[in-house]
């Protein structure tokens, strides 16, 4: 990730200097994505102060890529109300291009926003809607996606039962990258962990997570992850591992 927004920086310095708008806007705004994503909300936010002063030159994925950043940039910096407004307005304006891909993308990343702030319905609601539209593409890293999601909300609202079947279905869909097994770790080691259920360890607990989550420099992916393996290593009686992760400096 911290390779990506060094990469996406790099290429609207150079957009802007060849008077790209268009191309210069995307690349910024992906900027802003990464930015927030590790950990960097001030910054992000500053970046769509930059580019909202070109929103004429905004076309409709633009438009709705930048209430979708920016409604994770004001819930990261504790701007509920308008985060929950912009991630509407994303959704909303999703829903009229009428492409499942582009609202499968944004209800699941408007779902975790409102999660996030503690609006675990509202989150719910949204996780529904992406996972349909996810098995509406046929991708099936979509589906695992938006399926894991859902069943961290779940998790947090108490539905074990149906937290543990979403993420089955998650893993089902086969994806192995390292943004799956970090998110799957994440999710899925606690889940397990309160089930008592050592399958669902055992497909979650890959060990390289952990690695994969520092190497990504998302600062949330690393604490989820740590977190999750601490209390693994807790429970099979090794608890000075669990601190050791625990106390790591990100």
């Amino acid at each position: 990730t911290s390779e990506g927004e060094q990469a996406a920086a790099e290429a609207a310095a150079r957009l802007g200097r060849l008077g790209e708008t268009g191309l210069w806007l995307t690349a910024t705004l992906s900027v802003a994505r990464y930015a927030v994503t590790l950990g960097d909300p001030r910054r992000a936010a500053g970046l769509l102060d930059d580019i909202a002063r070109w929103r004429g030159h905004f076309d409709t994925p633009l438009n709705v890529a930048f209430y979708e950043v920016r409604a994770e940039t004001r819930a990261a910096l504790g701007q509920a109300s308008g985060a929950l407004a912009d991630g509407a307005r994303a959704v909303q304006l999703a829903r009229e291009t009428g492409s499942s891909e582009l609202v499968a993308q944004v209800e699941n990343n408007v779902a975790l926003v409102a999660a996030d702030l503690g609006e675990l319905e509202l989150a719910a609601e949204h996780h529904r809607t992406a996972l349909a539209e996810a098995h509406r593409t046929g991708l099936l890293w979509r589906v695992a996606y938006c399926a894991l999601n859902y069943a961290q909300t779940l998790g947090r609202s108490g539905e074990l039962t149906r937290a543990r079947a979403m993420v089955l279905e998650a893993l089902d869909c086969g994806v192995t990258t390292a943004t799956f097994k970090t998110k799957a770790a994440a999710v899925g080691i606690p889940l397990a962990l309160a089930l008592n259920d050592r399958s669902l360890l055992q497909a979650c607990g890959d060990e390289r997570a952990l690695e994969y989550a520092r190497q990504s420099g998302e600062i949330q992916r690393i604490a989820a992850g740590g977190a999750a393996f601490a209390e693994l290593f807790r429970a099979q009686g090794d608890a000075a591992r669990g601190r050791a992760v625990l106390s790591e400096k990100i």
